[in-house]
Order: structure tokens, then C-alpha cells, then sequence
């Protein structure tokens, strides 16, 4: 070879400057941005899905925490319902219970009206005067 060869365009290309290998260099660099773009696009994808399961599990737990607030709500109520029921029923039984005292006192007065009645005849008839 002499000096010539070596400093010919031909030589280089053959060696590192073909067109082919150029390609080939672009074509795994293309590749290698594109896996990390590939990359990237996945992290954020896990990074969303991550936060939407965040979001959710927390969401589930609000909800969970709402029916069992519900369901101690309605117990009260249940609980308060009753227990006013229980005092309405009380109220009706004294008042029951009152009136039907009121009616043996009024009968116990009536009897006791006419036995003084009888007995203030009989003393009438027998001449004993009460005043």
C-alpha cells in the first residue's frame, strides 16, 4: 500500500463511514431513545395506575367509613324511636291507670253519698238530729 491508499476516501468509508454503518449507529441510537421514551411512557403509566390505586383505596375506605356511620346513625334513631315509644306508652298507661282510679273514687264518693244519705234518713226517722 502505498501513501496514497491510506488517505483515500474510499478507505474510510469501507471502515467506519459506510453508509451502512451509519444507518446501523442511527438506527440503535433511534432504538435505544425510543426504548427510553418506551421506558418513560411506562414509569408515568405506573406512576398514574399507582396514584389511581391510591386513590381508590382511600375512596373505599371513606365509603366504608360512611356505612358503617349510616348503619350506627339508623341504630340510634332505632334505639331513640323506641325509647319515645316506650315513654308514649308509659303516658298512655297513666293516663289509664288515672282515669280508672278517677271513676273508683267518684264510685266510692257516690256510695259513700248515698250510705250518709241513708243514714242521715234513718237518723231523720228516728229523731236525732245532727245540728
Amino acid at each position: 500500500m502505498n501513501f496514497e491508499d491510506y488517505r483515500s476516501p474510499k478507505r474510510f468509508d469501507s471502515v467506519s463511514n459506510s453508509p451502512e454503518s451509519e444507518d446501523n449507529y442511527t438506527k440503535v441510537v433511534r432504538q435505544y431513545k425510543n426504548d427510553d421514551s418506551k421506558i418513560e411512557e411506562e414509569e408515568e403509566k405506573l406512576k398514574r395506575q399507582n396514584e389511581r390505586d391510591r386513590i381508590d383505596f382511600w375512596n373505599n375506605k371513606i365509603e366504608k367509613q360512611k356505612k358503617k356511620i349510616q348503619i350506627e346513625t339508623t341504630k340510634l334513631e332505632r334505639m331513640e324511636q323506641d325509647r319515645n315509644n316506650e315513654e308514649e306508652m308509659s303516658k298512655r298507661r297513666q293516663k289509664l291507670f288515672d282515669e280508672k282510679t278517677k271513676i273508683r273514687r267518684t264510685r266510692n264518693t257516690d256510695r259513700n253519698r248515698i250510705k250518709t244519705k241513708k243514714l242521715m234518713q234513718k237518723l231523720k226517722k228516728e229523731g236525732v238530729s245532727l245540728d
